[in-house]
């Protein structure tokens, strides 16, 4: 069973949330998890190069994802700043400051969600409702929107257009030229939710976002007119507490059909073109899901990893050696499956079985966000902000010279 933690709306007793209104929670850390068996392991793990972060003030750490673009690696780091990484060696390139508001008391900015890319850019939201844009190359600013209140989830941008998912569950799409307001999509959120928010996905003329409340809207991308509706999960139970059934991961939207999971209710796959639900099976995360050419890949919320079949949800393999470690929702990796667990380490899972086929141990304060991929390479933050670049080989395919090109094992990046 899961325990929660309250956020400090919660302060009051659970009965006075409905007079609160709209507020979350997130799950606290498992501390019982299972003692790892030795495994001898398949894979010869090799880091490329690393950069340790400040010291500083943590921020918000739901969704601080941190992303890849034009050969460039790019995060928040502890005090706020915009920071862009050399992918190639880790070397800083620019970093980008928030200028302080002159309209607050303290003139602080602070960014409270993960950084989204496209088109040249770099977008990222602010507690306060802000959306501001840099240009990816060089850092500098292009343009500021406000929207309705905090955004967690990082913006994104597709051609002309910009949707925004803001906490208390709106949605707005903005011009991406300028940030000019076209619509706004308004949604109702529960009054006790998960800490975090579904990031869109802009498909040819959709608008597809997870809901608070277990539901999946699609909108078209330049007048926000719904063009489907479908609820995934149902809430269930007499409390609050019982009746969360957020979608927070990203929908997936490959050949046609959209792939979504709920806390606390369902993996479906939906018509892109309609909404109906192809097939469904119960099962709670809080996760993207991976998607590969047959197969849907699943960490749940007791952090068991699950491989279903794409046409039928059927299920093909579940791996349950990972409880209460948790995971991260899986990355596609050179024909396995990766994940970070919130120990520090990392492990590798053949789509095939499901069997773990190696794992390395790589920070002392864990993960909470999935890997990036890029090149042959996997790139991870940690919680305490360390980038780390590692590479994995089968054994018997190493080859003289591979790592020539790169750091050695441990070295730091330069600045």
């Amino acid at each position: 069973m899961n325990i929660y933690r309250f956020f400090p709306c919660f302060a009051v007793l659970l009965a006075a949330i409905l007079l609160l209104g709209a507020c979350s929670i997130t799950v606290e850390e498992k501390s019982d998890a299972p003692r790892l068996r030795y495994l001898p392991g398949e894979l010869e793990i090799g880091q490329l190069w690393y950069r340790q972060s400040q010291s500083g003030h943590m921020l918000d750490e739901v969704q601080l994802e941190f992303i890849l673009g034009q050969g460039k690696l790019i995060f928040v780091d502890l005090h706020g700043y915009i920071t862009a990484l050399r992918l190639k060696n880790g070397r800083k390139l620019w970093a980008f400051a928030v200028p302080p508001d002159p309209d607050r008391g303290d003139g602080q900015i602070l960014l409270s969600g993960g950084l989204g890319k496209g088109e040249g850019l770099i977008l990222f939201g602010t507690r306060e409702g802000e959306v501001i844009t840099l240009s990816l190359e060089d850092g500098s600013e292009h343009w500021r929107a406000w929207i309705s209140s905090e955004i967690i989830s990082p913006p994104v941008i597709d051609g002309d257009t910009v949707a925004v998912h803001a906490n208390d569950g709106r949605i707005f799409g903005l011009d991406a030229a300028d940030g000019r307001r076209l619509w706004v999509f308004e949604s109702t959120v529960p009054a006790l939710s998960l800490r975090g928010t579904s990031m869109p996905v802009i498909h040819g003329r959709q608008v597809i976002v997870g809901l608070a409340g277990g539901k999946v809207v699609s909108l078209s991308r330049r007048e926000g007119k719904v063009l489907w509706e479908t609820v995934v999960a149902v809430p269930e139970g007499r409390s609050e507490l019982e009746r969360i059934v957020d979608i927070d991961g990203t929908p997936v939207v490959r050949d046609g059909v959209v792939y979504v999971a709920a806390y606390r209710g369902r993996v479906a796959a939906l018509s892109i073109a309609t909404g109906r639900i192809l097939w469904a099976r119960d099962m709670s995360s809080f996760h993207s899901v991976a998607v590969d050419e047959g197969q849907v890949y699943v960490a749940d919320d007791q952090d068991r990893l699950w491989a279903l079949d794409r046409s039928s949800g059927a299920v093909l393999w579940r791996q349950d050696s990972l409880l209460k470690r948790e995971i991260t929702a899986p990355v596609l990796y050179d024909g396995t499956l990766v994940v970070g667990d919130g120990a520090g380490y990392v492990h590798w899972i053949s789509k095939t079985d499901g069997e773990i086929v190696a794992r390395h141990e790589l920070s002392s304060v864990g993960f909470n966000l999935p890997p990036l991929v890029a090149d042959g390479a996997l790139y991870l933050k940690d919680r305490h902000n360390a980038i780390f670049a590692i590479s994995a080989r089968r054994k018997e395919e190493k080859r003289r010279g591979f790592f020539e090109s790169m750091f050695a094992p441990g070295q730091p990046a330069p600045e």
